[in-house]
């Protein structure tokens, strides 16, 4: 339904908005059980795994001798627009945990088995679509014809199930940033998964649940350590020609903890860095944008004074001294720090 521009996706309990982060979120758990659904229906011995975000949208691999062809994505793409069209249902039941096991097993859906087995609920709600059952942790739409917005284009190996952008629901994207090199880390990440056994949720369960989640842990640790060590002897390699080292990351992703584990193996490699937080750049408080709900907008590229950053960047990188400066979010400005 549309209403004023927007889309609304009509699930349980109403409608909700396309371009909400919730309406966006139903959209692509939606669509992507309409996949999973096509691939069962026309590869029955195939096995679908859905990786990462790429391309503003879910990667895919597919394992039982099914070529990813030109043809294999027409055929797939052809498929789920039929059932779009024929607006099919997502139906609903509640059934006993027992039950819904003793289902996986017969379907053969070890990984739905193992994600179920250890969660605490004595009930589990499902949704059909078709002939094709997943588990519904969240929500989905009501029918598939909302879902009528995607593109599968090849990747490598595999594929991507692209989703239309948040704001327009018409809107794919142009497909012209391949993101290589996120891709290649992700590869990484799935060889390391590889190595520790762990290839979705129900397998950390099991390991949770067999005790050996300390060694996995402390085997996680060991990658890192031996990635941080390689980035430390790239930027060794190339300094002096490169010395500012830039480190991005969401809130609470780690980027602090990661830096100072990254200074110590410059250390060892006798490189001195020093930590240069952009908190420390924001503006005063009465230049910091508000979001819609009237809140400071820390996230905001244009909370930061860029000009000032700008400045001390193009100081140090000439060889001269800066005066750093430390925000107080209590006052909402900069002081000095006297360094």
């Amino acid at each position: 339904m549309t209403k004023d521009k927007d889309f609304y996706i009509a699930i349980e309990r109403g409608e909700v908005s396309f371009n909400t982060k919730h309406g966006a979120e139903i959209y692509r758990r939606s669509l992507s059980i309409l996949l999973e659904c096509v691939i069962h229906e026309l590869y029955p011995k195939a096995s679908l795994h859905v990786g990462q975000t790429l391309m503003n949208g879910y990667f895919y691999e597919i394992n039982g001798g099914e070529r990813l062809t030109d043809s294999f994505i027409d055929k797939v793409t052809a498929r789920m627009r039929k059932i779009i069209s024929a607006d099919e249902k997502f139906k609903k039941i509640r059934m006993k945990k027992a039950r819904a096991l003793r289902l996986c097993r017969k379907y053969g859906r070890d990984d739905k088995y193992k994600a179920v087995r250890y969660l605490p609920d004595a009930e589990i709600e499902i949704v059909f679509l078709r002939g094709y059952f997943d588990f519904m942790l969240a929500e989905t739409v009501l029918s598939a014809g909302s879902l009528r917005t995607f593109r599968l284009i090849k990747y490598n190996h595999g594929f991507i199930l692209q989703f239309p952008a948040r704001g327009d629901i018409e809107k794919l994207p142009a497909g012209k940033d391949r993101q290589r090199k996120l891709y290649k880390v992700y590869m990484e990440t799935k060889e390391w998964n590889r190595i520790l056994g762990i290839q979705n949720a129900g397998d950390l369960n099991c390991a949770i649940a067999d005790g050996s989640s300390r060694t996995l842990i402390n085997v996680q640790e060991a990658f890192h350590e031996r990635k941080i060590v390689e980035i430390a002897n790239m930027i060794k390699n190339s300094f002096p020609r490169k010395r500012l080292i830039c480190v991005a990351g969401p809130s609470s992703s780690g980027k602090t903890t990661f830096i100072k584990r990254l200074g110590v193996q410059l250390r060892a490699d006798g490189l001195r860095s020093t930590e240069i937080s952009l908190d420390n750049y924001f503006h005063s408080r009465e230049k910091t944008p508000r979001t819609k709900d009237g809140d400071y907008d820390f996230e905001s590229v244009r909370a930061l004074d860029l000009k000032f950053l700008r400045h001390q960047m193009g100081e140090l990188l000439d060889g001269k001294e800066i005066g750093l400066q430390e925000y107080d979010f209590k006052q909402g400005r900069r002081k000095s720090t006297g360094c």
